[in-house]
């Protein structure tokens, strides 16, 4: 079995928030492209995951994550539904409506999860539905209920996780439609992060060259002092701290 050496990918977008240092929007939304992409290859080989969250991602060497746990998986080759019939326990807060309500799994119940962990992934590490009890989640979500946009979240990036969150299944998009909307929205948050790049490093540079050159009039803009000026023992203190100051 190949080893992940960052773990779960729940608990490494834990570490990086704890971190505090600065999050890099266009590297979270290659992860959320990564992930499409694994999906689309699964629902292209008529496997419905079942339990699609970041807490069953694995993050490998080089940040190349890998889909895991399988355990709920099922086959769908004679059918595009699957009906669990058991009443074990399942991941509430990661499922579609009609698995909640008629316990049916498809490959856009496998989409509605991708949009839980779409938030996850641009929350950090968040858990989803902060503050709603899990047997009030149903309901709510019957009566139209969404999650809200999080905090420093793409505008684009919150209509897709509203279009995995449609009600009816049919009218959520395939894997390979999100993939490609997913990189489109990668190519343009990376134009505009290198562009805020840019921009910084100008204005750094800018304010550089003015301090050296208000440096350079400040070493220069003081009397010149003659000759007959000049007093024993004065050339040791021409400038006085109170008369130089940086």
């Amino acid at each position: 079995m190949e080893y992940a050496e960052h773990g779960a990918l729940i608990t490494y977008l834990r570490k990086m928030k704890s971190s505090c240092s600065e999050i890099n929007l266009p590297e979270l939304i290659a992860f959320a492209l990564q992930i499409a992409k694994g999906m689309e290859y699964l629902a292209s080989m008529k496997v419905v995951h079942r339990d699609l969250a970041a807490r069953n991602v694995l993050v490998a060497s080089g940040k190349v994550l890998k889909i895991s746990d399988f355990g709920l998986s099922r086959d769908v080759y004679e059918g595009d539904t699957y009906l669990k019939m058991s009443r074990s326990k399942v991941p509430v807060k990661w499922m579609a409506l009609e698995s909640l309500e008629k316990q049916l799994y498809t490959t856009k119940s496998d989409v509605w999860s991708f949009g839980i962990l779409l938030w996850e992934i641009i929350t950090i590490g968040g858990c989803p539905y902060p503050g709603i009890p899990t047997e009030r989640l149903f309901q709510l979500l019957k009566e139209g209920y969404r999650m809200p946009r999080p905090d420093n979240c793409p505008l684009q990036l919150y209509e897709l996780m509203k279009v995995c969150w449609l009600e009816k299944p049919n009218e959520r998009p395939h894997f390979k439609e999100l993939v490609q909307k997913i990189e489109f929205i990668l190519e343009e948050i990376s134009h505009q992060h290198a562009s805020r790049e840019e921009n910084v490093q100008q204005r750094s540079k800018r304010l550089r060259s003015r301090d050296d050159g208000s440096m350079l009039q400040q070493l220069t803009s003081f009397p010149k002092l003659g000759v007959q000026q000049i007093g024993p023992y004065e050339n040791q203190c021409l400038l006085s701290s109170n008369e130089f100051s940086v």
